[in-house]
């Protein structure tokens, strides 16, 4: 876990022991305080590394990001473990915690036959509670392909409407990026 207090220098001393006696008194087994901006930067280095990372254990992934209220997080990762026994594809979980943001990574090997079936049902199931759970479908890398099912269900009929409207003004004869991020006019949303 990486944990960055920012502001003036006495008040943020203060909130950053705040925060190490927290992780401590919740069971940190280590805690690195960076000392300086460049301590900072190696340490964000290393999460920046986590989706490389994750990249090498498996030579496939199903990556979504997905938010949810900040107090549900726990509960959100808790899902995404039950949904990697029940699809039979391993996770990984990193994000952007402070802001409910979790990419929420199910791990396959794509030559295996029903492995990125098995996976984008995972990634589906966690679309469905991460809308039980008041939250949204993206949190930073957008609907792509693989959410339009769900966009309608988060933002109503009237607002997909809207959306397609615009697009359609913008570019009426559908050359940008056609079939993703806006469902088609004239498309059946399939309620997933």
């Amino acid at each position: 876990m990486l944990i960055e207090v920012e502001g003036d220098t006495a008040p943020t001393a203060a909130e950053a022991d705040l925060v190490r006696t927290a992780v401590e008194r919740a069971g940190a087994e280590t805690v690195i305080t960076a000392e300086d901006a460049a301590s900072s930067a190696r340490l964000w280095a290393t999460r920046k590394a986590i989706s490389a990372a994750v990249a090498t254990v498996m030579i496939g992934k199903v990556n979504e990001d997905v938010v949810v209220p900040r107090d549900r997080i726990a509960e959100l990762v808790a899902v995404t473990h039950r949904l990697s026994e029940e699809h039979r594809v391993p996770v990984v979980n990193f994000g952007h915690l402070g802001d409910g943001n979790l990419h929420a990574t199910f791990l396959i090997d794509p030559r295996i036959p029903g492995e990125r079936s098995r996976a984008d049902g995972a990634a589906a199931a966690l679309f469905d509670t991460v809308l039980a759970m008041d939250g949204s479908l993206t949190g930073e890398h957008g609907v792509g392909s693989a959410k339009l099912a769900f966009i309608e269900r988060q933002l109503g009929a009237g607002s997909v409407a809207l959306m397609q409207r615009i697009k359609s003004g913008l570019d009426p004869r559908g050359l940008l990026n056609p079939g993703k991020k806006v469902p088609e006019a004239n498309a059946a949303i399939a309620a997933a």
